[in-house]
Protein backbone atom coordinates (compact mmCIF):
# COMPACT_ATOMS: atom_id res chain seq x y z
CA UNK A 1 0.00 0.00 0.00
CA UNK A 2 2.96 2.34 0.37
CA UNK A 3 2.83 3.35 -3.29
CA UNK A 4 -0.73 4.64 -2.87
CA UNK A 5 0.19 7.22 -0.26
CA UNK A 6 2.61 9.05 -2.52
CA UNK A 7 -0.44 10.54 -4.30
CA UNK A 8 -1.21 12.81 -1.35
CA UNK A 9 -0.21 16.37 -2.27
CA UNK A 10 2.06 18.41 -0.06
CA UNK A 11 0.29 21.28 1.71
CA UNK A 12 2.23 24.38 2.67
CA UNK A 13 1.22 25.92 5.98
CA UNK A 14 3.30 29.03 5.31
CA UNK A 15 5.80 30.66 3.02
CA UNK A 16 7.70 32.83 5.48
CA UNK A 17 9.83 35.78 4.36
CA UNK A 18 12.58 36.66 6.84
CA UNK A 19 13.28 40.37 7.11
CA UNK A 20 16.07 41.35 9.54
CA UNK A 21 15.96 44.94 10.73
CA UNK A 22 19.50 45.50 9.45
CA UNK A 23 18.35 44.72 5.90
CA UNK A 24 15.71 47.45 5.83
CA UNK A 25 16.90 50.00 3.30
CA UNK A 26 16.38 53.72 2.78
CA UNK A 27 12.70 53.19 1.90
CA UNK A 28 12.08 52.10 5.48
CA UNK A 29 9.75 49.41 6.70
CA UNK A 30 7.02 50.31 4.26
CA UNK A 31 9.36 49.79 1.31
CA UNK A 32 10.70 46.58 2.82
CA UNK A 33 7.20 45.24 3.38
CA UNK A 34 6.27 46.10 -0.20
CA UNK A 35 9.19 44.01 -1.40
CA UNK A 36 8.18 41.20 0.95
CA UNK A 37 4.56 41.29 -0.25
CA UNK A 38 5.63 41.22 -3.89
CA UNK A 39 7.91 38.24 -3.29
CA UNK A 40 5.27 36.34 -1.33
CA UNK A 41 2.69 36.91 -4.06
CA UNK A 42 5.16 35.56 -6.62
CA UNK A 43 5.92 32.59 -4.38
CA UNK A 44 2.25 31.72 -3.98
CA UNK A 45 1.66 31.97 -7.72
CA UNK A 46 4.66 29.77 -8.54
CA UNK A 47 3.71 27.08 -6.03
CA UNK A 48 0.02 27.02 -6.85
CA UNK A 49 0.86 26.79 -10.55
CA UNK A 50 2.48 23.46 -9.67
CA UNK A 51 -0.68 22.32 -7.88
CA UNK A 52 0.71 22.96 -4.38
CA UNK A 53 -1.70 24.44 -1.84
CA UNK A 54 -0.40 27.49 0.06
CA UNK A 55 -2.39 28.35 3.18
CA UNK A 56 -0.67 31.51 4.44
CA UNK A 57 2.03 34.07 3.62
CA UNK A 58 4.04 35.48 6.53
CA UNK A 59 6.83 37.88 7.41
CA UNK A 60 9.21 37.36 10.33
CA UNK A 61 11.42 40.17 11.65
CA UNK A 62 13.95 40.53 14.46
CA UNK A 63 12.98 43.95 15.82
CA UNK A 64 13.00 42.77 19.47
CA UNK A 65 16.50 41.31 19.48
CA UNK A 66 18.30 44.45 20.62
CA UNK A 67 15.58 46.55 22.27
CA UNK A 68 16.40 48.01 25.68
CA UNK A 69 12.95 49.11 26.82
CA UNK A 70 9.28 48.25 26.47
CA UNK A 71 8.65 51.66 24.94
CA UNK A 72 11.27 51.08 22.23
CA UNK A 73 9.76 47.68 21.43
CA UNK A 74 6.22 49.06 21.19
CA UNK A 75 7.37 51.92 18.97
CA UNK A 76 9.11 49.54 16.57
CA UNK A 77 6.14 47.17 16.56
CA UNK A 78 3.73 49.97 15.63
CA UNK A 79 5.88 50.93 12.65
CA UNK A 80 6.23 47.33 11.45
CA UNK A 81 2.55 46.55 11.89
CA UNK A 82 1.49 49.70 10.04
CA UNK A 83 3.80 48.86 7.14
CA UNK A 84 2.51 45.29 7.02
CA UNK A 85 -1.12 46.41 7.07
CA UNK A 86 -0.47 48.88 4.25
CA UNK A 87 0.81 46.06 2.04
CA UNK A 88 -1.80 43.46 2.98
CA UNK A 89 0.46 41.23 5.08
CA UNK A 90 -1.62 39.68 7.86
CA UNK A 91 0.92 37.47 9.63
CA UNK A 92 3.88 39.22 11.26
CA UNK A 93 6.39 37.98 13.82
CA UNK A 94 8.26 40.60 15.83
CA UNK A 95 10.94 38.01 16.50
CA UNK A 96 12.63 36.98 19.73
CA UNK A 97 14.04 38.80 22.74
CA UNK A 98 16.15 37.45 25.58
CA UNK A 99 16.05 40.27 28.12
CA UNK A 100 14.25 38.88 31.18
CA UNK A 101 13.83 42.38 32.59
CA UNK A 102 11.51 43.16 29.69
CA UNK A 103 9.45 40.11 30.59
CA UNK A 104 9.04 41.46 34.11
CA UNK A 105 8.08 44.85 32.73
CA UNK A 106 5.24 43.28 30.75
CA UNK A 107 6.60 43.46 27.21
CA UNK A 108 4.74 40.39 25.95
CA UNK A 109 1.42 41.53 27.40
CA UNK A 110 1.74 45.11 26.20
CA UNK A 111 2.89 44.01 22.76
CA UNK A 112 0.26 41.37 22.13
CA UNK A 113 -2.66 43.02 23.92
CA UNK A 114 -2.47 45.94 21.48
CA UNK A 115 -5.27 45.60 18.91
CA UNK A 116 -3.90 44.73 15.49
CA UNK A 117 -7.11 44.47 13.50
CA UNK A 118 -7.27 41.16 11.66
CA UNK A 119 -3.50 40.69 11.83
CA UNK A 120 -1.77 37.81 13.59
CA UNK A 121 1.25 39.23 15.40
CA UNK A 122 3.52 37.22 17.66
CA UNK A 123 6.84 37.13 19.49
CA UNK A 124 8.99 34.79 21.55
CA UNK A 125 11.32 34.86 24.50
CA UNK A 126 14.52 33.02 23.60
CA UNK A 127 16.19 31.19 26.48
CA UNK A 128 19.94 31.69 26.72
CA UNK A 129 22.73 29.53 28.20
CA UNK A 130 23.32 30.49 31.82
CA UNK A 131 19.72 31.43 32.52
CA UNK A 132 18.19 29.81 35.58
CA UNK A 133 15.49 29.98 38.23
CA UNK A 134 14.95 33.76 38.17
CA UNK A 135 14.52 33.89 34.41
CA UNK A 136 12.19 30.87 34.55
CA UNK A 137 10.03 32.62 37.15
CA UNK A 138 9.95 35.77 35.02
CA UNK A 139 8.83 33.70 32.03
CA UNK A 140 6.15 31.95 34.06
CA UNK A 141 4.79 35.23 35.43
CA UNK A 142 4.72 36.65 31.89
CA UNK A 143 2.69 33.69 30.60
CA UNK A 144 0.08 33.99 33.33
CA UNK A 145 -0.09 37.78 33.03
CA UNK A 146 -0.61 37.51 29.29
CA UNK A 147 -3.41 35.00 29.76
CA UNK A 148 -5.07 37.13 32.41
CA UNK A 149 -4.98 40.23 30.20
CA UNK A 150 -5.91 38.71 26.84
CA UNK A 151 -7.62 35.35 27.39
CA UNK A 152 -6.42 32.66 25.01
CA UNK A 153 -5.39 35.13 22.29
CA UNK A 154 -2.15 36.40 23.81
CA UNK A 155 -0.69 33.05 24.98
CA UNK A 156 -1.45 31.54 21.55
CA UNK A 157 0.77 34.25 20.02
CA UNK A 158 3.66 33.90 22.48
CA UNK A 159 6.17 31.14 23.19
CA UNK A 160 9.46 30.44 24.88
CA UNK A 161 12.10 28.96 22.59
CA UNK A 162 15.10 26.89 23.57
CA UNK A 163 17.49 26.63 20.64
CA UNK A 164 21.03 27.33 19.52
CA UNK A 165 21.96 30.74 18.16
CA UNK A 166 20.94 31.07 14.54
CA UNK A 167 17.96 28.72 14.80
CA UNK A 168 15.34 29.69 12.23
CA UNK A 169 11.92 28.17 11.58
CA UNK A 170 9.11 29.40 9.34
CA UNK A 171 6.50 28.31 11.91
CA UNK A 172 4.88 30.97 14.09
CA UNK A 173 5.17 32.11 16.81
CA UNK A 174 8.81 30.90 16.93
CA UNK A 175 9.84 32.47 13.61
CA UNK A 176 12.55 35.12 13.95
CA UNK A 177 14.75 36.63 11.25
CA UNK A 178 18.28 35.59 12.13
CA UNK A 179 19.20 35.86 8.44
CA UNK A 180 17.38 37.09 5.30
CA UNK A 181 15.60 34.81 2.86
CA UNK A 182 12.51 32.63 2.75
CA UNK A 183 11.57 29.25 4.15
CA UNK A 184 8.61 26.96 3.87
CA UNK A 185 6.55 25.34 6.62
CA UNK A 186 4.68 22.23 5.53
CA UNK A 187 1.75 20.42 7.07
CA UNK A 188 2.24 16.79 5.97
CA UNK A 189 -0.68 15.48 8.06
CA UNK A 190 -2.25 13.61 5.12
CA UNK A 191 1.00 11.81 4.26
CA UNK A 192 1.50 11.02 7.94
CA UNK A 193 -1.96 9.55 8.44
CA UNK A 194 -1.79 7.53 5.22
CA UNK A 195 1.68 6.21 6.06
CA UNK A 196 0.61 5.00 9.48
CA UNK A 197 -2.47 3.39 7.96
CA UNK A 198 -0.34 1.67 5.29
CA UNK A 199 1.96 0.30 7.96
CA UNK A 200 -1.09 -1.48 9.37
CA UNK A 201 -1.07 -3.33 12.65
CA UNK A 202 2.38 -4.79 12.14
CA UNK A 203 3.83 -2.35 14.64
CA UNK A 204 6.02 0.73 14.15
CA UNK A 205 8.71 -0.91 11.97
CA UNK A 206 6.86 -0.14 8.74
CA UNK A 207 6.08 3.46 9.63
CA UNK A 208 9.46 4.99 8.77
CA UNK A 209 9.89 3.75 5.18
CA UNK A 210 6.24 4.40 4.31
CA UNK A 211 6.24 7.94 5.69
CA UNK A 212 9.65 8.77 4.25
CA UNK A 213 8.49 7.74 0.76
CA UNK A 214 5.28 9.74 1.05
CA UNK A 215 6.96 12.89 2.33
CA UNK A 216 9.80 12.76 -0.19
CA UNK A 217 7.33 12.47 -3.06
CA UNK A 218 5.52 15.62 -1.96
CA UNK A 219 8.53 17.64 -0.88
CA UNK A 220 10.60 17.13 -4.00
CA UNK A 221 8.17 19.28 -5.98
CA UNK A 222 8.18 21.98 -3.30
CA UNK A 223 11.98 21.99 -3.20
CA UNK A 224 12.29 22.28 -6.99
CA UNK A 225 9.85 25.18 -7.07
CA UNK A 226 11.62 26.94 -4.17
CA UNK A 227 15.01 26.66 -5.86
CA UNK A 228 13.62 28.13 -9.08
CA UNK A 229 11.96 30.92 -7.09
CA UNK A 230 15.22 31.79 -5.34
CA UNK A 231 17.07 31.91 -8.65
CA UNK A 232 14.46 34.13 -10.28
CA UNK A 233 14.03 36.57 -7.38
CA UNK A 234 17.53 36.51 -5.81
CA UNK A 235 15.92 35.92 -2.42
CA UNK A 236 17.88 33.20 -0.58
CA UNK A 237 16.08 29.91 -0.08
CA UNK A 238 16.67 28.75 3.50
CA UNK A 239 14.94 25.39 3.39
CA UNK A 240 11.79 23.57 4.46
CA UNK A 241 10.68 22.85 8.01
CA UNK A 242 9.35 19.38 7.30
CA UNK A 243 7.64 19.05 10.68
CA UNK A 244 4.41 17.08 10.84
CA UNK A 245 1.57 19.05 12.37
CA UNK A 246 -2.22 18.81 12.29
CA UNK A 247 -4.20 20.23 9.41
CA UNK A 248 -6.93 22.75 10.05
CA UNK A 249 -9.49 20.15 8.98
CA UNK A 250 -7.70 16.94 9.93
CA UNK A 251 -6.74 14.18 9.78
CA UNK A 252 -6.01 13.85 13.47
CA UNK A 253 -2.42 13.11 14.42
CA UNK A 254 -3.54 11.13 17.46
CA UNK A 255 -6.09 9.07 15.56
CA UNK A 256 -3.47 7.78 13.14
CA UNK A 257 -1.45 6.29 16.00
CA UNK A 258 -4.14 3.70 16.67
CA UNK A 259 -3.88 2.30 13.13
CA UNK A 260 -0.42 0.93 14.00
CA UNK A 261 -2.00 -1.48 16.45
CA UNK A 262 -0.33 -0.43 19.70
CA UNK A 263 -3.37 1.07 21.36
CA UNK A 264 -4.68 4.62 21.82
CA UNK A 265 -2.54 7.73 21.76
CA UNK A 266 -1.09 8.43 25.19
CA UNK A 267 -0.80 4.78 26.18
CA UNK A 268 2.11 2.36 25.92
CA UNK A 269 3.49 2.28 22.39
CA UNK A 270 2.96 6.00 21.73
CA UNK A 271 6.63 6.78 22.25
CA UNK A 272 7.68 3.95 19.94
CA UNK A 273 5.48 5.17 17.08
CA UNK A 274 6.50 8.79 17.65
CA UNK A 275 10.17 7.84 17.42
CA UNK A 276 9.63 6.01 14.12
CA UNK A 277 7.70 8.97 12.69
CA UNK A 278 10.52 11.31 13.69
CA UNK A 279 13.08 8.95 12.16
CA UNK A 280 11.30 9.34 8.83
CA UNK A 281 11.25 13.13 9.05
CA UNK A 282 14.92 13.27 10.02
CA UNK A 283 16.09 10.88 7.29
CA UNK A 284 14.71 12.68 4.24
CA UNK A 285 17.43 13.03 1.61
CA UNK A 286 17.76 15.63 -1.10
CA UNK A 287 15.67 18.19 0.81
CA UNK A 288 17.14 21.38 2.28
CA UNK A 289 15.76 21.66 5.79
CA UNK A 290 15.53 24.31 8.49
CA UNK A 291 13.78 24.65 11.84
CA UNK A 292 12.42 21.84 13.98
CA UNK A 293 11.85 19.04 11.45
CA UNK A 294 10.04 16.83 13.94
CA UNK A 295 6.61 15.62 15.01
CA UNK A 296 4.59 18.47 16.48
CA UNK A 297 1.94 17.59 19.06
CA UNK A 298 -0.03 20.82 19.66
CA UNK A 299 -2.64 19.68 22.15
CA UNK A 300 -5.22 22.38 21.42
CA UNK A 301 -4.89 22.30 17.62
CA UNK A 302 -5.88 18.70 16.92
CA UNK A 303 -9.22 17.12 17.82
CA UNK A 304 -7.68 13.73 18.51
CA UNK A 305 -4.92 15.12 20.69
CA UNK A 306 -7.46 17.25 22.57
CA UNK A 307 -9.66 14.22 23.19
CA UNK A 308 -6.65 12.21 24.37
CA UNK A 309 -5.64 15.00 26.76
CA UNK A 310 -7.95 13.58 29.42
CA UNK A 311 -5.43 10.77 29.84
CA UNK A 312 -2.28 12.87 29.39
CA UNK A 313 -0.07 14.92 31.65
CA UNK A 314 2.36 17.73 31.00
CA UNK A 315 5.24 15.45 31.95
CA UNK A 316 4.06 12.75 29.53
CA UNK A 317 4.04 15.26 26.67
CA UNK A 318 7.51 16.41 27.64
CA UNK A 319 8.59 12.76 27.74
CA UNK A 320 7.48 12.39 24.10
CA UNK A 321 9.51 15.46 23.18
CA UNK A 322 12.68 13.55 24.00
CA UNK A 323 12.27 11.50 20.82
CA UNK A 324 9.91 13.35 18.55
CA UNK A 325 8.65 16.74 19.20
CA UNK A 326 9.14 20.39 19.52
CA UNK A 327 8.39 20.76 23.22
CA UNK A 328 5.05 21.69 24.78
CA UNK A 329 2.73 23.39 22.32
CA UNK A 330 -0.73 24.87 23.00
CA UNK A 331 -1.08 23.01 26.30
CA UNK A 332 -4.05 24.19 28.43
CA UNK A 333 -3.10 24.70 32.07
CA UNK A 334 -4.81 26.34 35.07
CA UNK A 335 -4.58 30.13 34.90
CA UNK A 336 -4.81 33.04 37.30
CA UNK A 337 -7.87 35.25 37.71
CA UNK A 338 -8.94 37.95 40.16
CA UNK A 339 -10.49 35.20 42.32
CA UNK A 340 -7.38 33.03 42.45
CA UNK A 341 -5.96 32.92 46.00
CA UNK A 342 -2.48 34.37 46.30
CA UNK A 343 -1.06 31.05 47.48
CA UNK A 344 -2.47 29.18 44.47
CA UNK A 345 -1.19 31.85 42.07
CA UNK A 346 2.27 31.53 43.59
CA UNK A 347 2.09 27.72 43.28
CA UNK A 348 1.17 27.94 39.60
CA UNK A 349 4.06 30.30 38.89
CA UNK A 350 6.50 28.04 40.72
CA UNK A 351 5.24 24.95 38.88
CA UNK A 352 5.41 26.65 35.48
CA UNK A 353 8.91 27.93 36.24
CA UNK A 354 10.04 24.41 37.15
CA UNK A 355 8.55 23.16 33.89
CA UNK A 356 10.48 25.81 31.95
CA UNK A 357 13.67 24.57 33.57
CA UNK A 358 12.78 20.98 32.61
CA UNK A 359 12.38 22.00 28.97
CA UNK A 360 15.58 24.03 29.05
CA UNK A 361 17.45 21.06 30.50
CA UNK A 362 16.09 18.67 27.88
CA UNK A 363 16.90 21.04 25.01
CA UNK A 364 20.46 21.52 26.28
CA UNK A 365 21.09 17.85 27.04
CA UNK A 366 19.70 16.54 23.75
CA UNK A 367 20.93 19.43 21.62
CA UNK A 368 17.52 19.92 20.00
CA UNK A 369 15.28 22.98 19.60
CA UNK A 370 12.20 22.99 21.83
CA UNK A 371 9.33 25.37 22.48
CA UNK A 372 7.02 26.07 25.38
CA UNK A 373 3.60 27.53 24.54
CA UNK A 374 1.20 27.18 27.47
CA UNK A 375 -2.43 28.35 27.34
CA UNK A 376 -3.46 29.37 30.87
CA UNK A 377 -7.23 29.15 31.43
CA UNK A 378 -8.10 31.92 33.90
CA UNK A 379 -9.57 30.32 37.01
CA UNK A 380 -9.45 26.91 35.34
CA UNK A 381 -8.90 23.67 37.22
CA UNK A 382 -7.18 20.49 36.11
CA UNK A 383 -9.66 18.22 34.33
CA UNK A 384 -11.93 21.08 33.35
CA UNK A 385 -13.14 21.30 29.75
CA UNK A 386 -11.78 24.18 27.69
CA UNK A 387 -13.58 26.62 25.40
CA UNK A 388 -11.59 29.03 23.25
CA UNK A 389 -12.25 32.32 21.48
CA UNK A 390 -9.75 31.47 18.73
CA UNK A 391 -11.05 29.54 15.69
CA UNK A 392 -7.63 27.83 15.48
CA UNK A 393 -8.02 26.04 18.82
CA UNK A 394 -10.19 23.02 19.62
CA UNK A 395 -11.90 22.15 22.93
CA UNK A 396 -9.98 19.87 25.23
CA UNK A 397 -9.02 19.47 28.87
CA UNK A 398 -6.99 21.58 31.29
CA UNK A 399 -3.86 19.71 32.42
CA UNK A 400 -2.43 19.89 35.92
CA UNK A 401 0.72 21.92 36.54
Amino acid sequence: MASDITTYPCIIRSVTYFLPEGDVGSAGWEGAMQEAAAFLATARGSLEQEGITVQTLRVATDILTRVESVEEALRKARVVQAAAAATGISFVSYGAFSNARLLEEGLATKLLATPGGDAYTCCTFRWQPGMGVEEARSAARAIFSLGRATGDVGPFHFALTFAEEGFQTPFFPAASATRPGFAIATENSAQYAAALASAGEGGPAGVTPALRAAMAAGLRGVQACAVKLATATHVPYLGIDTSINPGLEGPSLAGAFESVGLGPFGGPGTLAVAERVTAAVKSLSGIDTTGYCGLMLPLAEDTGLAAASRALSVQTLLFYSAVCGCGLDTVPVPGVSDETPAGEAARLVAAAAALVLDIAGMAARLGKPLTCRLLPVAGGKAGQATAWDSPYLVPGTVLEL
